[in-house]
């Protein structure tokens, strides 16, 4: 509730406000955006998880308009997953990541291209 936030120099005469939390904020847990699919999937900003079921390709957006975006991906199914970074853009030097049945990659994004980070 507002009891627990406290406004310092609220009206600026002494100088600038600032806002301070009167006790620690409690945290419960974090939830993740997460999709299964069997088909090619081109990812958004909202994605965070990707499980692929089948033989795909998931598709990066371009990495100029996703700078810090972190992407989770991994093939829970039998086939080969083919990450693709946008045109001619790369994930760690090279056109494109596959990911064999069961393996995994978490990729970020500096703005201009797209790294492996797990």
């Amino acid at each position: 509730g507002s009891q627990n936030i406290v406004v310092v120099d609220g009206d600026g005469v002494a100088g600038n406000p600032t806002i301070q939390l009167a006790v620690s904020p409690d945290i419960q847990g974090l939830r993740v955006s997460t999709l299964t699919t069997s088909a090619n999937y081109n990812a958004t900003a909202n994605d965070y998880v990707i499980l692929v079921s089948a033989t795909a390709t998931v598709n990066l957006p371009a990495a100029a308009t996703f700078d810090g975006q972190i992407y989770a991906i991994r093939n829970v199914g039998s086939g080969t997953v083919t990450i693709d970074p946008s045109g001619t853009e790369q994930i760690d030097g090279t056109a494109t990541k596959s990911l064999a049945a069961g393996e995994f990659a978490t990729i970020v994004c500096d703005g201009a291209q797209w790294f492996t980070i797990g």
